[in-house]
C-alpha cells in the first residue's frame, strides 16, 4: 500500500460530520465530500472485506463504462477474492448523508432499533420489492453491463452499490447478509425495468446478485478510533491543497 495514498480516518468525527450534521458542518459538506470523492466509499468497502477474510481486494483506477460512445458511467472497478470466488464489482458510489436533500440526522447514540428503522427506510427509497428492481434512476444504472478491463475478464462480474448513509435489508427474505452487522448484503437476481424513466437504457445485465454496502453502518460497528484507508485521489487532492494554502499561525 503506497504510503502517499493512505489517509487516517477519525471514525467518530466522520460519522458526526456526515450523520449528525453539526452546525460546524453546514455549508462545508458538499466541498469536503467532493475532496474525498468516491475514494472514501471504495476504501471503506475494501477495509470491510479484508476485515472479513477477503484474500485480495484491489480498487482499480480505470473508468467504468459500457465501451460504447453513449451510455451510463459508474465509479469504480473493484477486484475481490472472497468466500472462494474471484469477483469484479462494477461499482456505483453515493455519498448521500444527512446533508443530502431529504437526508435525516442519525445520532451516534441511536439505538439498534432506531438504526434498523433508518436502514430499512433508506433501502425503501431505492428498492422495489415487488418487482425486485431498483426504483431510483441514479442507482439503477449499476445494472447496465460494463466492459471490464482485459486482465480481469475471467472474474465474475457483479454490480455493487456503496452508500454513505445507513442502509439495510427490509426483511430477511429479500437477501442475505455478507458480513456481521448488516452493513453488507446481497439481493439475488435483481431485475431492471427497460424502456422506463427509471431504467431508460436498452441493455441490462443478467446478474445473479446485487451487492449493497453502507459506509456509515460499517464504521459504526468498529471499535477503533482511527482506521487507515487507501485513498489515492483524495490524498492527491489534499496534497495539492496544502501546497497552495495553509492555515496561518495565530
Amino acid at each position: 500500500m503506497p504510503e502517499l495514498s493512505v489517509l487516517s480516518l477519525n471514525v467518530k468525527k466522520a460519522l458526526n460530520f456526515l450523520d449528525e450534521k453539526p452546525e460546524s458542518s453546514l455549508g462545508n459538506a458538499t466541498a469536503i465530500v467532493s475532496v474525498l470523492g468516491e475514494d472514501l466509499g471504495a476504501a471503506t468497502f475494501q477495509h470491510c472485506l479484508e476485515a472479513n477474510g477477503a484474500g485480495k481486494v484491489l480498487v482499480r483506477t480505470e473508468p467504468v463504462g459500457t465501451g460504447k460512445r453513449k451510455g451510463p458511467l459508474l465509479d469504480r472497478w473493484i477486484e475481490a477474492d472472497f468466500e472462494g470466488k474471484r469477483y469484479l464489482f462494477q461499482t456505483e458510489i453515493k455519498s448521500w448523508s444527512a446533508h443530502a436533500i431529504g437526508g435525516k440526522k442519525v445520532s451516534l447514540c441511536a439505538t439498534r432499533a432506531q438504526l434498523l428503522e433508518e436502514k430499512r427506510r433508506n433501502w425503501g427509497k431505492v428498492w422495489d420489492p415487488i418487482n425486485k428492481s431498483l426504483s431510483n434512476k441514479l442507482v439503477a444504472k449499476v445494472l447496465v453491463p460494463m466492459k471490464p478491463p482485459k486482465d480481469a475478464e475471467s472474474r465474475e462480474i457483479l454490480p455493487l452499490l456503496i452508500f454513505w448513509y445507513p442502509i439495510g435489508l427490509g426483511s430477511r427474505s429479500q437477501g442475505r447478509q455478507l458480513a456481521k452487522g448488516g452493513h453488507l448484503f446481497s439481493i439475488p437476481n435483481p431485475t431492471a425495468k427497460t424502456n422506463s424513466d427509471v431504467f431508460p437504457w436498452p441493455e441490462h445485465g443478467d446478474f445473479p446478485e446485487l451487492w449493497v454496502f453502507s459506509v456509515s453502518s460499517y464504521l459504526r460497528s468498529l471499535r477503533k478510533e482511527v482506521i487507515e484507508l487507501e485513498m489515492p485521489q483524495a490524498s492527491a487532492r489534499l496534497r495539492a491543497l496544502t501546497r497552495m494554502v495553509r492555515i496561518a499561525d495565530g
